[in-house]
């Protein structure tokens, strides 16, 4: 984009790439006009004014290849005194220098991750975490889907609005979203379940068999976490569609779970 901030570090690769080529021509220009400075002897042999001013004219021309090299080192310098201005990734808090403030999305060049703007605003940052292997991760408030870094299982979120206030309790309460829990598998069926959880969990299918045994009504497996109550019942039928017991747990109410219907 034309109004574009750059990252300092992009001006200083920027300059150092344009210098880069400066010194090797001007280091060609030096070597070639040396050349000539000696080479000048054999035509002009016997004929000394015309043999100095030769070399006058290629020295005259080595001197400007030098000039070149130096000019363009001294850039190339000077870049990497440039004070910019420091804006801190809110993924990693490591400081990211720009020419000025930044007013568009970028990319931090510590952890390659985009921090994204908003009407030449900052989006605003929150923390959530995986309930497969309770990793905190930090993302912007009005992303939907991530996908966890650490076990690579998709979580669905919902979307939050800056300055938004909490709802009400009767509010709270009306949407509230619902964790999707098996707590049991019939044996006869352990296959077509553990197929169903290897889709929904997005795992490999020993993975899946081995979760399902591990699931009890004292420690169930959370199979969607944090999802509206159509999807969750959705989930729950597919599951129990195919030998299955599943209970739903609201996720921001003490209440207990829903009993299997």
């Amino acid at each position: 984009m034309a109004n574009e901030v750059r990252k300092i570090v992009e001006v200083q690769e920027n300059t150092w790439t344009q210098a880069s080529g400066k010194i090797i021509a001007g280091l060609i220009v030096f070597l070639v006009a040396g050349s000539l400075i000696y080479l000048a002897q054999f035509p002009f042999r016997g004929n000394d004014a015309a043999l100095s001013i030769a070399r006058v004219v290629c020295g005259l021309i080595a001197f400007g290849g030098l000039a070149l090299v130096g000019s363009a080192i001294y850039t190339g310098v000077q870049a990497r005194t440039i004070p910019g201005v420091g804006c801190e990734c809110p993924y990693c808090d490591k400081v990211i220098r720009f020419e000025s403030e930044p007013t568009q999305s970028f990319d931090c060049e510590f952890c390659n991750r985009t921090v994204h703007f908003e009407a030449g605003v900052p989006i605003p940052i929150r923390t959530i975490n995986c309930p497969f292997c309770h990793t905190d991760h930090r993302v912007a408030i009005n992303v939907l889907r991530y996908v966890c870094d650490n076990c690579n299982r998709p979580l669905e979120l919902a979307a939050q609005v800056a300055g938004a206030r909490a709802p009400a309790a009767g509010q709270e309460a009306a949407t509230s979203n619902f964790d999707v829990l098996l707590i049991a598998a019939d044996r006869r069926h352990e296959i077509e379940i553990a197929m169903k959880l290897q889709n929904i969990l997005v795992v490999n299918l020993p993975e899946a068999r081995r979760l399902m045994a591990a699931a009890s009504t004292t420690s169930p497996l959370i199979v969607s976490h944090g999802v509206p109550q159509r999807k969750a019942e959705a989930l729950r039928r597919q599951l129990q569609d195919v030998g299955a017991t599943v209970t739903l747990r609201p996720v921001n109410e003490s209440a207990p779970p829903v009993p299997p219907a």
